[in-house]
């Protein structure tokens, strides 16, 4: 019986010993399976760069409607009436109000989502455009700085456009999406103030800065059309992920190859696609500026 019992323990040591070869054989057999470095990154479908050139648009069409109005504000306030001593209060108005708004933006997209809070940037740009009209035809300098503290809110409802980029972006593609929307100002620099010039000629003399506020109106109204196509990131989820989002939990996207890939602040100041984004974006604006100040 004791010699029975023996073998039985030998011939088992021997099994599990035979199991820890195939074993160790089985780790280190060359895989099939690609390194993770070299999987495929996430494309940039067809959807995503539609978003993209949507927001792009409006973004440049927000951005056009502030440089048009807000560099000839003070020449309005003083052709309505107002002190040329006092004129520089219309674009103090519009930084004011453009940096408080910036305070409730996040908790709006939060509440409502990101397309409401365009929606309602793009309904003060409306009532700018209408107080400024009925300020240069009723010659009221105090509805010009009425009208430039909407368009102040108005912008800063509209800085959202590039996070928004961002969000329906794959994460390859981040930087891409951002800097094609901040490109989009590149065009604010000649449409506003040359649109404005060509359109004022048509209005009789000490009212010519109404067509000023009618080239406004047609850039909030091209930027309402445009945001009819866009499709906030929420959106595009599907039903489980937004039932997972309302119920409080965060959706969170894989970030990296590896899938736990985290950087600092230094890796990021110095990673070379974040190095040409901001290149690209700080050049666009460059020129953006350039023209108007000549």
């Amino acid at each position: 019986m004791t010699e029975q019992n023996s073998t039985r323990d030998i011939e088992k040591e021997q099994s599990d010993e035979e199991d820890n070869k195939k074993d160790v054989e089985m780790i280190n057999a060359p895989s099939n399976i690609a390194p993770t470095s070299t999987l495929p990154h996430p494309t940039l479908g067809r959807f995503e760069l539609i978003q993209i050139i949507i927001l792009s648009l409006c973004f440049c069409a927000a951005t056009s409607s502030t440089t048009l109005t807000m560099t000839t504000a003070p020449l309005i306030y003083v052709s309505t009436g107002g002190s040329s001593e006092i004129a520089p209060i219309t674009v103090a108005s519009f930084v004011i109000c453009n940096s408080l708004i910036m305070l409730f933006v996040p908790y709006g997209i939060n509440r409502w989502g990101r397309k409401q809070v365009f929606a309602l940037g793009i309904f003060t740009g409306f009532l700018s455009s209408l107080l400024g009209a009925l300020a240069v035809l009723y010659s009221q300098p105090i509805l010009v700085i009425f009208s430039g503290s909407l368009t102040g809110i108005g912008s800063g409802l509209s800085y959202g456009y590039r996070f928004a980029a961002i969000e329906v972006s794959p994460i390859h593609y981040k930087e891409f999406a951002v800097t094609t929307v901040m490109s989009g100002g590149i065009l604010t620099a000649f449409l506003g103030p040359l649109l404005s010039t060509s359109i004022n000629q048509y209005f009789p003399p000490g009212k010519e800065y109404v067509g000023t506020y009618v080239m406004n109106a047609v850039f909030v109204g091209s930027n309402a059309l445009l945001l009819v196509f866009y499709k906030p990131f929420e959106d595009s989820l599907s039903k489980k992920q937004q039932a997972t989002a309302k119920n409080g939990n965060t959706i969170v996207e894989d970030t990296s190859e590896g899938g736990s890939n985290k950087f600092g602040i230094k890796e990021i100041l110095l990673n070379k696609i974040f190095l040409k984004a901001c290149f690209i974006s700080s050049l666009s604006w460059v020129c953006m500026i350039l023209p108007m100040s000549l």
